[in-house]
């Protein structure tokens, strides 16, 4: 169910993103009535949108580069190589123990969290236990860590885009200040000027939205991997019983 659950939150994270691009649009076409005037595309407002788009449009890369990274990294075949725990037995009856840490050597982050169990076998089930918890908290705690790009990017966004868009809002209170003429054309201009500034808010909010919401789905994926570890250190506690105690 949790597969489902994730890819859920993912397509309605798409789809918003679509209804606030096609609400964007829509603002382009629509502010401006007046025949007069030519209404502006979505290229024509970006490029309106000044020199805070180019952080923006980078941050938007950066999350899709960092999502999809992320979604490969923490699929359960890359995380879970198949009959992990009975080649892991295998190895250690043909090689010993040796064999055994050599195995979990290049199996990524659930390599090394029964590597750590392997290290205590004979000290006893508690200490293996404990060496099982320990290694498996350090490698969640580092999955957690690699996801803070995501989040840093949802946080920036928007705080970008408001940035742009004071600017912008600076800048035609200015001009605003230094034209001179009838009243209704400075007004026009002067709203003209501001809702051209609101696009980097518009664009800061289009990306921080879907990738808070891929945040929060890589977040479930990572709590389902700390749960799938849990059910496997018991498959392993069963599994080298008579390993972990003797000598005990």
């Amino acid at each position: 169910m949790g597969h489902i659950r994730n890819r859920g939150m993912l397509f309605v994270g798409l789809c918003l993103t679509a209804v606030l691009m096609v609400a964007v649009e829509a603002s382009a076409a629509g502010v401006e009535g007046d025949s007069t005037v030519a209404q502006k595309s979505m290229f024509d407002l970006i490029k309106k949108g000044g020199f805070v788009m180019w952080p923006i449009g980078l941050c938007s890369v950066l999350a899709i580069a960092l999502a999809v990274e992320r979604f490969i990294s923490l699929g359960k075949g890359r995380m879970f190589p198949e009959s992990f725990i009975s080649n892991l037995q295998s190895a250690f009856k043909s090689g010993g123990q040796d064999a055994a840490l050599t195995y979990c050597d290049d199996k990524g982050p659930i390599g090394a969290i029964f590597r750590n169990g392997v290290l205590w076998f004979g000290k006893g089930s508690e200490r293996v236990e404990k060496a099982l918890d320990d290694a498996g908290m350090r490698e969640a705690s580092k999955l957690r860590r690699s996801l803070k790009g995501l989040s840093l990017i949802a946080t920036i966004s928007p705080l970008l885009g408001l940035a742009g868009t004071v600017y912008g809002m600076i800048s035609s209170f200015q001009s605003l200040g230094l034209e001179s003429g009838p009243s209704a054309g400075r007004t026009a201009s002067l709203v003209t000027g501001i809702y051209e500034a609101l696009v980097t808010t518009a664009a800061g909010l289009t990306v921080a939205i879907p990738v808070l919401i891929l945040y929060s789905v890589l977040a479930g994926k990572v709590d389902n991997v700390v749960d799938e570890v849990t059910e496997l250190g018991d498959e392993f506690m069963l599994a080298f019983d008579a390993d972990i105690s003797a000598g005990a």
